[in-house]
């Protein structure tokens, strides 16, 4: 098994986040994936066996404002996995992305904030974090069914039915 689990964000309009910005979240949520495949995939295939979990967010399938280069990275790991997914099957190699929703984790305390956003106020806004054992629950029961895509939290599931069935609607309720 090969569970890629690492996130960084920016919060804040686009105007106020710098190209720097841009670089480090993409650096961490992309190619901290990308790294983490290239190193574990060949030695699977060789073995014909192996499983990769690459943690996105509810954010890599359902689009968010005032996160963008976050959004962005996610929805790239998402497109990776469940390309990746295809064309290692293959060799005997499973792949499946998790979408988790609010999970306590301290990403919203360490979350880089431009411009005066009042990050209390934003975390007293966020729906109830799932703890982490739960969410390590769900995720192992999904990887042992093979999910393709493993959505954590009622959240998350909502966001990605809404942007399967109306991506109009996602963009009246989301953003």
């Amino acid at each position: 098994f090969l569970f890629n689990n690492a996130g960084i964000g920016v919060f804040g309009e686009e105007l106020d986040v710098t190209l720097e910005d841009w670089r480090q979240v993409i650096n961490v949520n992309l190619w901290g994936v990308v790294h983490g495949i290239r190193a574990a995939y060949p030695r699977m295939v060789r073995q014909r066996s192996g499983h990769i979990v690459n943690t996105a967010s509810l954010a890599g399938l359902s689009p968010a404002c005032l996160e963008l280069s976050y959004t962005a990275s996610k929805y790239a790991v998402v497109g990776l996995s469940r390309g990746l997914r295809a064309e290692a099957e293959a060799y005997g190699v499973k792949v499946s992305v998790v979408c988790p929703g609010f999970i306590n984790t301290p990403i919203l305390q360490v979350t880089e904030m431009r411009r005066p956003i009042d990050r209390q106020r934003l975390i007293a806004l966020a729906p109830t974090p799932l703890p982490p054992e739960r969410c390590a629950q769900i995720v192992l029961r999904g990887v042992e069914k093979n999910r393709s895509v493993i959505p954590v939290t009622g959240h998350a599931w909502l966001g990605w039915l809404l942007e399967r069935l109306s991506p109009a609607l996602t963009d009246r309720v989301w953003l």
